[in-house]
């Protein structure tokens, strides 16, 4: 009868510290997720709905969505993993701002230059 008692308290041992590492991986799934992969891929997709209106403005659709889907997308993933593997979660917020920066921002612009581009044709 002991013997199973305490088979029973090493099992239950077992299984809080198994929860235990789930529960610590998933908060720092978390973390990098929002902390590090965010912003990027907010901004990311602001870069492909931008991307999409000057495609609509200047007519090659496909084209452009694709590149700026790409050119969205993987400077996003390259400094998004730098900002996971950093220890301190300021330094993720600040490389995950500089992915969401140098990605999303001048895809934006080009995507105003798009929308403008197109309203010219529109009212001329």
């Amino acid at each position: 009868m002991k013997f199973l008692l305490v088979l029973l308290f090493i099992n239950n041992k077992i299984k809080m510290n198994f929860i235990n590492m789930i529960k610590k991986y998933f908060n720092i799934t978390l973390e990098v997720l929002f902390l590090a992969f965010g912003p990027a891929f907010i901004l990311t997709a602001l870069g492909l709905i931008t991307g999409g209106i000057l495609a609509w403005g200047i007519g090659y659709t496909s084209i452009f969505l694709f590149c700026g889907f790409m050119i969205g997308l993987l400077p996003g993933c390259i400094f998004g993993h730098i900002a996971a593997t950093q220890t301190s979660s300021d330094k993720r917020l600040s490389y995950s701002y500089a992915a969401g920066g140098i990605v999303g921002i001048p895809i934006i612009l080009i995507g105003i230059v798009g929308l403008i581009y197109k309203l010219i044709t529109i009212l001329i």
